[in-house]
């Protein structure tokens, strides 16, 4: 994950933390309580830096017609399988997540454009006629021609800022309570 830099066994150890809290917790209170239980049973120390590092930028293209206002906004919805990616009323912002998470490359939303969208990105007629024996899919590729064709949007290498946690120390035999 390229949000979470330190030791190299983080990438590779998995443990099941069971807890729940004695009453009824809000979601910062939650994640305060899992920040003191990590320090405790796994001695974590970490701290946040900003790093810049290589990513994308969603920009507006010269055809960025070919987005759908929608009208409100708030509880939008995001559905995907099989290389189509459908967004209702969602913000770009959610839009450049998704292409984040399928790149697993970071990707910031610089459209400039506000609002909530609806929007359909099928990448299935890009990597069409795909034969065993032929290169890598370069998925890179495909999403810049999807984004372009279907969407109106450009994807661009850029340097992007990122807020990165730094562990600085974990043990990985955890202690019992």
């Amino acid at each position: 994950m390229y949000e979470i830099d330190g030791p190299d066994f983080i990438t590779r150890e998995r443990f099941d933390i069971v807890a729940k809290p004695l009453a009824a917790a809000q979601e910062d209170q939650l994640r305060l309580m899992l920040r003191t239980l990590l320090a405790q049973r796994f001695k974590l120390e970490a701290h946040r830096e900003s790093k810049t590092v290589p990513g994308y930028a969603l920009t507006a293209g010269s055809d960025s017609s070919k987005l759908h206002p929608a009208e409100g906004g708030g509880e939008g919805s995001m559905t995907g399988a099989g290389l189509i990616f459908e967004g209702r009323k969602m913000p770009l912002s959610r839009l450049a997540d998704i292409v984040s998470s399928a790149l697993k490359a970071p990707v910031r939303n610089a459209t400039g454009l506000e609002g909530f969208y609806d929007f359909k990105l099928d990448m299935r007629p890009y990597i069409a006629g795909q034969q065993p024996g032929d290169p890598p899919i370069d998925f890179v590729s495909i999403a810049m021609s999807a984004l372009r064709d279907e969407l109106g949007l450009k994807l661009e290498a850029r340097k992007v800022q990122l807020d990165v946690l730094v562990v600085d120390r974990l043990e990985k035999a955890a202690l019992e309570n």
